[in-house]
């Protein structure tokens, strides 16, 4: 996207963070998602329970941030935030997107297999 004029900043949650250097064509902007436990090691069986967690206190946070590159953006008249992409697990992200008026796209970067999960019947 970069090559067709768009900027691209990655929010991401500090548990499992990008390194920035790898990819120094964007910016980063990390959110709290009040994970503190694990030092980046999860129990399989807690992966549910981490996303769901991530997902609810990454949500204000992202929203602030989101809120603040808008006015950064309009303050400077760089344009504006056009839309957010996030990955299928970060929710969040899309009621944020519907709350500011930003359509907003979920991008599946994990292995198809993972489908699986969403067809496991919840009691």
């Amino acid at each position: 996207m970069g090559n067709q004029g768009f900027d691209t900043t990655i929010a991401h949650p500090e548990f499992n963070s990008p390194n920035p250097s790898s990819h120094s064509e964007f910016s980063y902007l990390s959110t709290n998602d009040g994970y503190t436990g694990g030092g980046g090691n999860v129990d399989v069986g807690q992966v549910v329970a981490l996303i769901a967690r991530s997902n609810t206190n990454c949500r204000d946070p992202f929203q602030r941030s989101t809120k603040a590159l808008m006015r950064e953006e309009e303050e400077q008249e760089r344009g504006r935030v056009a839309c957010r992409v996030y990955d299928q697990f970060s929710y969040f992200a899309q009621i944020v997107a519907d709350d500011l008026n930003l359509p907003g796209f979920s991008l599946r970067t994990s292995a198809g297999i993972t489908s699986l999960a969403f067809a496991v019947r919840r009691s």
